[in-house]
């Protein structure tokens, strides 16, 4: 690998050529990386554990449109499903009619009170839920599906 990034900037090749040069290398070739010696991937891993089962250390909200394109809510129901048999307090809040993008506006009012319940020490309730709500103003919380 080496040798052929020396060759590449003799001949001041561009990224596309640079590219080809590389093109037949595995990965191993092309870099000394492993998982075990990240620290920086340990140290994420670390932060995300709970989404990958492990327990959280304080109670989750996960809030859904269910017209999301992005984020489906079957995939987050199962999620939830699952986060709650690793024992983790998790509370679902469903939203018929938006996306992606406008579910975030219209929970505002729930998930600010959940933050702001977090950090006064407001006790939880001590279960997982799954509930469906309905903004207070649903027709301006709409706007065109997801379009990505």
């Amino acid at each position: 690998m080496k040798t052929r990034i020396e060759l590449a900037k003799i001949g001041q090749f561009c990224d596309a050529a640079i590219s080809g040069l590389t093109s037949d290398l595995g990965f191993d070739a092309l870099s000394n990386f492993t998982a075990e010696s990240d620290t920086i991937l340990k140290q994420f891993q670390e932060l995300n554990a709970p989404a990958q089962g492990d327990s959280a250390s304080k109670p989750l909200l996960l809030i859904l449109g269910a017209e999301d394109t992005i984020v489906s809510e079957e995939s987050g129901t199962a999620s939830w499903k699952d986060s709650c048999g690793h024992g983790n307090i998790i509370h679902l809040s469903v939203y018929p009619g938006l996306d992606h993008s406008a579910v975030l506006t219209a929970a505002t009012p729930e998930w600010l009170r959940f933050i702001q319940d977090r950090f006064a020490s407001n006790p939880v309730q001590n279960q997982c839920m799954n509930e469906t709500k309905i903004p207070f103003d649903l027709d301006n919380a709409q706007r065109p599906l997801d379009t990505y």
